[in-house]
Order: structure tokens, then C-alpha cells, then sequence
């Protein structure tokens, strides 16, 4: 009965144990892979920002005027609309990284996964934009 009772507790340490040495390896991968995560998201804000800060560049008012002599008023205005919805999106971007920099090691990868999928989607559309204004430029 004693024996019994022994490996049984011994049996139950041993369980605890492994569980405690998992769940702290666990944790400090979840960690590492959000520092990744927040480090993708602020690498893909980066490559955003400059794209944008390139397109705007090239969005003079020579540019805009050239443009709109060259292309009906409902084409022009999707075309501002559009350059208007990305120059709102920037800001949006700018802030969440800030966000992303103020953040530590300690933060939600929930919050950085959203945002990270919200730049790409961003990012592809402004290069769509930048490559098609390219064309009209041609």
C-alpha cells in the first residue's frame, strides 16, 4: 500500500514537472514568435511608408493636371478617390506603428496579426495603384 501511494505521488511530481518545464518552453516560444510577428509587421509598415511616401511624390499637381486632361471625370475622380482612401490609410498605418513600437515583448500578437494582415492588404494595393499610374504615365 505504502509503495503504491509513493509511486503514485512520485508518478504525479513527475507529471507536474514535465507539464511546469512544457508549459514554460511553450510560453517562451509563443513570445518569440510574436517578437517575430512584430517584427514582420513593423519591416512590411516600413516598406509601406516608403511606397506611399514615393507614390505621393509622384503625385505632383503637373502630374495630376496631366492626368486629368488625359481621362474622362468619372476615371479622374476614381483615381483621386483612390489616392485619397491610401493617404487615409497611412495615417492609419503611421499609428498602429507606433503602436507596434511602443509595445514590448508583453503584447497582444492578436492586435500585431491584424494589423500586419491590414498592411499587407494595403501594400498591395497601393503597389496595384503606383504600377498603374506608372502605366498611365507610359
Amino acid at each position: 500500500m505504502e509503495i503504491t501511494l509513493l509511486i503514485s505521488l512520485t508518478a504525479v511530481i513527475v507529471s507536474v514537472a514535465a507539464y511546469l518545464r512544457w508549459s514554460r518552453t511553450n510560453k517562451e516560444n509563443r513570445r518569440l514568435r510574436n517578437i517575430k510577428l512584430k517584427d514582420e509587421t513593423l519591416t512590411l509598415t516600413t516598406e509601406l511608408l516608403m511606397l506611399q511616401h514615393e507614390l505621393q511624390n509622384k503625385l505632383g499637381v503637373d502630374f495630376l493636371e496631366e492626368l486629368k486632361a488625359n481621362m474622362d471625370e468619372e476615371t479622374f475622380a476614381s483615381v483621386i478617390e483612390e489616392v485619397q482612401w491610401l493617404t487615409m490609410q497611412e495615417q492609419i498605418i503611421s499609428t498602429g506603428r507606433e503602436i507596434l513600437f511602443a509595445l514590448e515583448s508583453d503584447f497582444d500578437p492578436v492586435n500585431v496579426e491584424i494589423i500586419y494582415k491590414h498592411n499587407q492588404m494595403i501594400l498591395t494595393q497601393t503597389r496595384e495603384l503606383a504600377n498603374g499610374l506608372e502605366l498611365l504615365m507610359s
